[in-house]
């Protein structure tokens, strides 16, 4: 889900050894508690470098251009800095924080309509 042992440690306050022995099966007890708290991280703890699916990101730009923006226009909305701006989002991954500003843009472009 693009959740790392960093994202899961700093959203829960659970020690990264004590994650990585859970994982490695090491360590097979743990307080209910602990438990309660890992499993309550959810994809929202997922950080701003982690590499997710691309397919939401893409169904929602396509929507976007379908509204009449152009790539160009995205890519400015989106925060390009280049001269002439061109939208680059073609692999089956995104950065997270891609996926993050295309879905604020698209909901509030949807919002307005």
């Amino acid at each position: 889900a693009g959740v790392g042992r960093t994202a899961v440690h700093e959203a829960c306050d659970v020690s990264r050894t004590v994650l990585a022995a859970i994982r490695r099966g090491t360590r097979t007890q743990i307080r209910a508690a602990t438990a309660r708290r890992i499993l309550a991280v959810t994809r929202d703890a997922v950080a701003d470098h982690a590499v997710i699916g691309a397919g939401q990101t893409k169904r929602q730009l396509r929507v976007l251009l379908h509204e009449g923006f152009t790539r160009g226009e995205l890519a400015r909305r989106l925060g390009s800095r280049a001269r002439t701006p061109h939208l680059q989002i073609t692999g089956p991954r995104v950065l997270a924080r891609t996926a993050a500003k295309v879905d604020r843009l698209y909901r509030l472009v949807m919002a307005e309509a």
